[in-house]
């Protein structure tokens, strides 16, 4: 191997290894940490929807605590205590990311 070939093999490692990617199967070390993709290979499409859903999952658990928490702030006795807790804002956002996290992942579990 000359030595132009050897130095451009260096640079792709060092480019990939910043990125936390593997060339060709060995552990990559960036900042500390050690990646070691499964099975030799990067993260594949399964893996991806894999997250999706189990984030989507806890986006919807979020958005029916807050939902839960809205409601009670709207029934309460005492009308002088106040939370402090922006249930509303809560209950949107969280119900916004579990209906597109959840819709990402049935689609991408449906197309195969």
């Amino acid at each position: 191997m000359n030595i132009v070939a050897s130095i451009a093999m260096a640079a792709r490692r060092s480019a990939m290894a910043s990125m936390g990617r593997s060339v060709l199967g060995e552990t990559v070390t960036t900042a500390g940490f050690n990646f070691v993709p499964r099975g030799g290979k990067a993260w594949s499409m399964e893996d991806s929807r894999i997250l999706m859903t189990i984030c989507g999952a806890v986006a919807a658990l979020i958005a029916v605590v807050a939902w839960v928490g809205d409601h009670r702030r709207h029934r309460r006795k005492h009308i002088d205590r106040v939370g402090f807790m922006p249930w509303t804002a809560i209950f949107f956002f969280a119900l916004m990311a579990a209906v597109l996290l959840l819709g990402l992942s049935a689609r991408g579990w449906l197309a195969g």
